[in-house]
């Protein structure tokens, strides 16, 4: 297996929040822990964005599943 450098930002904004929220972003530097599963992972992910992204639309939940 090919060694990886775990290393990582991350960078997280308002652009979904909603206007009431405090507006900006933050970053954090760190490692990261790269999984094995990734098809679990990714469905997990994509999910979970989805339902934040476009509550209750069932064609972006369709599309991750």
């Amino acid at each position: 297996m090919t060694q990886r450098d775990p290393r990582v930002s991350v960078i997280v904004s308002s652009s979904s929040a909603p206007k009431s929220s405090p507006q900006g972003q933050a970053t954090i530097k760190g490692t990261v822990r790269f999984h094995d599963d990734n098809e679990v992972v990714r469905q997990w992910h994509y999910r979970m964005l989805s339902e934040k992204m476009h509550p209750g639309d069932k064609t972006f939940q369709m599309f991750v599943q």
